[in-house]
């Protein structure tokens, strides 16, 4: 696998977004998702990260933006978390 499927490389784009210029939220995070493929496992561990960062670094505006984003980026996934056998419909 990639280091862009590996949930570090997801939260160092989710940082990268967050302390940019962002036009959208969407757009930001449909590209987060998007690093994902359809497995929402990777995002969720990318989750857990900025959680725990937050619960044990305290809160700053940068993590919440990053926490944000990652909530976002799993809303607008398209996952196919425990039907990885079934083929996709047209």
């Amino acid at each position: 696998m990639s280091d862009h499927g590996q949930p570090a490389a997801l939260l160092r784009r989710a940082f990268e977004l967050a302390s940019g210029e962002l036009e959208g939220i969407d757009s930001a995070a449909k590209e987060l998702a998007g690093m994902c493929g359809h497995d929402a496992s990777l995002l969720n561990e990318a989750r857990k990260e900025i959680a725990r960062q937050i619960s044990e670094e305290g809160s700053s505006s940068l993590r919440r933006q990053v926490a944000s984003l990652l909530r976002r980026a799993f809303e607008l996934g398209e996952w196919r978390q425990g039907f990885a056998d079934t083929p996709e419909v047209p």
